[in-house]
């Protein structure tokens, strides 16, 4: 029932607050996945001020970011996507947060995806995130409710 609730907050929240941009870094997040519709909720300045908030130390070299929400009602994608200057940093930064989780005494595991390396960490019993880069882009998915892995073979390209 909380979950439940949970999602319909986030829904309402994105139908209040979210339009789909022209905003280059928004076209990065699929359309659609499994037939989810994309809600552009946060981008620009205000993704990266909330991007920063939640790390709890400064983010270093983020030109864009953008969060996206996808959602039927009863299950729920939320899609980070930071823009770095180039895939090199995009690389580190992955790496710097993987440390950083570590660093928490998280456990945190790399897995491949359609080829790509994913790291995943558990924040609950069963709830994991997951996070990746991709070319400048650094990519952090929230599934709920939802086959984790088909959600990463469909987003993770």
């Amino acid at each position: 029932m909380r979950r439940l609730i949970l999602i319909s907050f986030l829904l309402i929240i994105a139908l209040l607050t979210s339009c789909i941009h022209s905003n280059e870094i928004s076209k990065v997040a699929p359309d659609e996945i499994m037939g989810m519709k994309k809600f552009v909720v946060l981008e620009g300045e205000e993704a990266i001020k909330r991007a920063q908030a939640s790390h709890g130390y400064k983010l270093k070299y983020i030109e864009d970011a953008v969060v996206v929400h996808y959602t039927d009602g009863k299950r729920m994608i939320i899609l980070w996507i930071t823009k770095y200057p180039n895939s090199k940093i995009a690389e580190e930064e992955n790496r710097k947060m993987a440390e950083k989780i570590k660093e928490s005494n998280m456990s945190i595991s790399l897995i491949k995806i359609n080829g790509e390396d994913v790291y995943n960490f558990s924040v609950s019993k069963t709830h994991r995130h997951y996070f990746w880069s991709k070319r400048e882009y650094l990519l952090y998915l929230i599934p709920y409710n939802i086959d984790d892995y088909k959600v990463l073979s469909s987003v993770v390209k």
